[in-house]
């Protein structure tokens, strides 16, 4: 998982998606076991933007989990085609209230039918595929545990969830200052991912563990999806993708998109060697001529753009 996806739009600004597979799976010879995905869609004329990814668990109890993060992506890809109909008929039926109608659905619906899509796309595999010491489709799902993230983006709004470690963060501008936030860190739902613990999509009650936000999109430069490698091989991941979109407005996107799988190299045999993988929306704004550079810090392995 080393070619980059390079989307670009004069509207819909530029959507970059990728990974690597990890330094420590290498030496063991082991596949990657991340996914991600990220497009610029459209529906009766309403563009609507997706980023996922899904971190395997590569546990000795997780044999296919690799299989079960694409699946993942599957079903998120699945599942975004049907959420934008709901959303746009929302929209249409009631343009001052349509965000109340859609949010319930994002934050309980959505999830549950996650849960169920990938769990059927899980019981069509082992059906051709069964396990040899695995008797009860139930347990056996169990082998291709994953977590899984994603962002849709609607009418000037972000729709964030997950279940598990992987992430949905957000670069925004106030005019005054850059931030970078940890949007699902204080979410709707508490997650669980003590230690060398997470939640999972193959856990029954997956749904129940889903954590999720809703927020406008007016002051936000930067959306990215990463799974756990990312964050855990950087001392300050947030400062990072601060310096990653100054980068980006500096040098362009081609140039980061040339960039990014050296620099993720770097991250998994410098850091935890974990797998990678990445999504990212750089929404179009106008030049900010008072920004100053961002450092991502003397400990992190920032893009450099000097």
């Amino acid at each position: 998982m080393r070619d980059w996806t390079c989307i670009g739009t004069a509207d819909g600004g530029v959507l970059l998606a990728g990974g690597i597979r990890g330094a420590n799976h290498r030496d063991r010879g082991q596949p990657c076991q991340d996914a991600c995905l990220a497009g610029l869609h459209s529906y009766k004329g309403y563009p609507y933007v997706l980023l996922a990814v899904a971190d395997g668990h590569g546990a000795n109890g997780c044999p296919r989990s690799h299989l079960g993060a694409h699946f993942a992506i599957r079903a998120v890809a699945d599942l975004a085609s049907r959420w934008i109909i709901y959303a746009v008929e929302c929209l249409e039926a009631s343009p001052s209230d349509w965000l109340s109608g859609v949010s319930h659905e994002f934050a309980w619906g959505l999830p549950r039918r996650l849960r169920q899509l990938w769990f059927q796309i899980v019981c069509d595999h082992l059906r051709g595929s069964p396990l040899e010491d695995k008797d009860e489709i139930v347990e056996a799902s169990k082998a291709y545990g994953t977590t899984v993230a994603l962002a849709l983006a609607f009418n000037g709004q972000l729709f964030a969830g997950a279940i598990g470690d992987s992430a949905i963060d957000v670069v925004t501008d106030t005019g005054r200052a850059t931030l970078a936030v940890d949007i699902l860190e204080d979410g709707e739902n508490g997650a669980n991912h003590l230690g060398l613990t997470t939640d999972s999509l193959a856990s029954t009650n997956a749904a129940a563990r889903w954590r999720y936000k809703i927020l406008p999109l007016d002051q936000v430069r930067l959306v990215a999806a990463a799974t756990d490698g990312f964050a855990d091989s950087l001392a300050d991941p947030l400062a990072t993708l601060q310096s990653i979109q100054r980068a980006a407005e500096i040098k362009g996107y081609p140039w980061l998109a040339e960039q990014l799988p050296a620099f993720l190299e770097r991250l998994t045999t410098e850091g935890v060697g974990d797998d990678i993988a990445t999504a990212f929306w750089f929404l179009p704004h106008e030049p900010a001529a008072s920004a100053a550079p961002v450092s991502s810090g003397p400990s992190d392995s920032g893009v450099s753009h000097d």
